[in-house]
């Protein structure tokens, strides 16, 4: 993810990476992603994250979309990129 603002984010300024589709859903295990402990992510800079997921248990199709928030909060940015998964 690109930090496009004006704002460095950090672990401490508690800005995490959350699901989406729908909005803080449990799809995948998870619904927030944090930063590392040390993590910064200056204006212009990109954001990694790495982090395990689970399928879910019942076949279907899924969405697997994310994004940026600073927690209790606002959402903020854009969705990332949209990926189907299709569970059997």
């Amino acid at each position: 993810m690109k930090n496009v603002g004006s704002t460095t984010w950090t672990e401490l300024g508690d800005i995490r990476l959350g699901s989406q589709s729908t909005q803080d859903n449990l799809i995948w295990g998870l619904n927030r992603v944090r930063l590392g402990a040390q993590q910064s992510v200056h204006p212009g800079e990109f954001a990694t994250f790495s982090f395990k997921v689970r399928a879910p248990e019942a076949p279907g199709t899924y969405n697997f979309r994310w994004k940026m928030l600073r927690e209790n909060l606002a959402w903020f940015g854009e969705l990332s990129p949209g990926v189907v998964i299709q569970v059997r």
